[in-house]
Order: C-alpha cells, then sequence, then structure tokens
C-alpha cells in the first residue's frame, strides 16, 4: 500500500474523531466539511484503482466499455479538486455547494466529447491546469475572507490546497509520468502537517477529558 494513501487514510479517521468527539469528548461539527473531503480521497484512490485494473485494458485509444469506464476515471480524478472547492465554498462561504457539482459535471462531460481528439500527454497537461485554476479558486475564496477570524478547519483546507498546488505544478512542468518525485514529496508533507495537527488537538484534548 503507498504511504501517500495511508496517510489519506489516518488523516480521514482523526477528522472524523475530531468532527464526531470521539476520543475528544468535544465535538467540532464545523470541521464535517474537512473530514468529508479527506474520507473522499482515499475513497476515490481506492475506487480509480479499481476501476483501471478491472476495466482498462492497454491498448488506447478506448472504445466501447472501456471508454465508459475510462470517462468515469476521469470524472474520479476530477472530482477531487471539486472537492476542495466545494470545501472551500462551504468552510469560508458558508454556502451551499452544488454549483461547484454542475461545473465538475460541465468539465468532465467536455473531457469526454474532446477524446480521442484530446488525450495522453495533452490530457494530463489539462488534468494538472484544471487542478492548479481549482486551487487559485480555493486561495481566492480564502483571501475574500481575508481578516476575519480563522479556524482550524479552514487552516487544514488551505495546507492541503499548497500541497495539490505544488504538485501539480511538478506535473505541469515535469514529466507528467516519470517525474513524480517532487509532486508526491509535496502531497506527503501537506498531508503529513494535517495529520501531525488533527493528532496534536486530539491529544491536547484527551488530556483535558473529564475524569
Amino acid at each position: 500500500m503507498h504511504p501517500l494513501y495511508v496517510l489519506a487514510v489516518f488523516n480521514a479517521l482523526l477528522g472524523w474523531v475530531l468532527a464526531r468527539g470521539v476520543l475528544t469528548r468535544s465535538m467540532w461539527p464545523f470541521y464535517v466539511p474537512l473530514a468529508a473531503i479527506l474520507t473522499w480521497l482515499p475513497v476515490h484512490d481506492a475506487s480509480r484503482l479499481a476501476l483501471r485494473q478491472v476495466f482498462l485494458p492497454a491498448i488506447v485509444p478506448y472504445s466501447g466499455l472501456a471508454r465508459a469506464a475510462f470517462h468515469i476515471d476521469q470524472a474520479l480524478l476530477l472530482s477531487w479538486p471539486a472537492a476542495l472547492i466545494a470545501s472551500a465554498v462551504v468552510i469560508f462561504l458558508r454556502r451551499p455547494a452544488w454549483p461547484v457539482a454542475v461545473g465538475w459535471l460541465a468539465t468532465a462531460s467536455t473531457l469526454a466529447v474532446l477524446y480521442p481528439t484530446l488525450r495522453d500527454g495533452q490530457l494530463l497537461t489539462t488534468y494538472a491546469v484544471v487542478s492548479l485554476l481549482s486551487c487559485a479558486v480555493v486561495c481566492g475564496i480564502a483571501l475574500a475572507r481575508f481578516g476575519e477570524a480563522w479556524i482550524q478547519h479552514q487552516a487544514s483546507l488551505l495546507l492541503i490546497t499548497s500541497g495539490e498546488a505544488i504538485a501539480n505544478v511538478a506535473y505541469l512542468f515535469g514529466d507528467p509520468v516519470r517525474d513524480w518525485d517532487m509532486a508526491q514529496t509535496a502531497h506527503a508533507t501537506s498531508f503529513g502537517l494535517v495529520l501531525c495537527y488533527q493528532a496534536a488537538q486530539i491529544v491536547r484534548y484527551w488530556r483535558r477529558r473529564e475524569p
């Protein structure tokens, strides 16, 4: 199992511990949106891996059932940057995120229509650009709330978004297939910082628990 996946799973678990007060006896209901996207990340990764192993052959371009599976995989891939924007809308703006879902469906549908004209390296570059734009939107939403008192889940979302942005710069300007060291390091650093933060909060609340 890849270390990044393990980090993602532990982040999700600790996110729900904080959101529900399982160990801390102090619920953080405001933390639920972040716990939700932390949970979606390992689910998203496992779903894509299963889909690729079962349905996607080595021969490209895809057609028939394989093409349908490929476009589902695309939609899953794009759901992660969409989840970051949706969380920013809920966490910073306190508004429903359904317009983000509409944008996600429109983007995934557009890429499906453009296939196989848009594929291989061009498609990987497109993924990186979409993800970078999503990170920029998250940062823009956060700046719109600049000057307000930020709370824990907001800082954690920005940490994750920063790691995603750095990783996609590596994908965009490096070799999109082989040069993943910088990208994986960026992801691992951001996930690790959020994990340490969540663990520290749980320990702090555990020490203060009532007898």
